[in-house]
């Protein structure tokens, strides 16, 4: 990962992408090694005022800075319905994030949220 101010400071829990730098990926199956992401969601990101606990502190260091992708992993899973029968939900997105401070981090993710992307990480097709 690039030494990029931009990848290592946290964000606000309010965090705006830059249209120049960042794209926005629909959802998590999207993820490919060697891009630097940060979540969308502002609902799961912390503030610096909530971290009274140690799962609030390890929850901002997680959410609340861009990290690098190094492997991604997509896997379906399977809820039951009313009937009992056994339907498709939506899948789990599981990877290997690298911080700017070098830490290593697995992460799980519903496929359904939303990541900033910065756009010279992207792979080109």
């Amino acid at each position: 990962m690039s030494d990029n101010d931009a990848q290592s400071v946290f964000v606000d829990k309010d965090f705006v992408m830059n249209p120049e730098d960042d794209d926005l990926l629909f959802d998590g199956t999207m993820l490919k090694p060697g891009m630097v992401v940060l979540l969308e969601s502002s609902l799961m990101k912390g503030s610096p005022s909530d971290l009274d606990s140690p799962w609030s502190k390890n929850h901002y260091l997680e959410n609340n800075r861009w990290c690098e992708v190094l492997r991604v992993e997509v896997r379906r899973r399977f809820d039951r319905d009313e009937n009992d029968r056994v339907v498709s939900s939506s899948p789990l997105v599981s990877f290997m994030a690298r911080y700017p401070d070098g830490t290593l981090a697995k992460r799980t993710y519903d496929a359904s949220f939303a990541w900033y992307v910065k756009k010279f990480s992207i792979p080109k097709e």
